[in-house]
């Protein structure tokens, strides 16, 4: 598993605390082809783990 480093963690929670809402951009996975660009959530946490 990759991590975050603290720092960027700390910026990315900031920029978007719980909730924030959001807009899907890009998407690039085939499995979840009910999610597409322009689709809107709401930030529910930001974690640490990177894909």
């Amino acid at each position: 598993m990759n991590f975050i480093s603290k720092e960027a963690l700390q910026r990315i929670r900031k920029e978007y605390p719980v909730g924030a809402r959001v807009e899907l951009t890009k998407m690039n996975d085939h499995y979840r082809t009910d999610l597409v660009p322009g689709c809107k959530g709401t930030v529910r946490f930001v974690d640490d783990i990177l894909s």
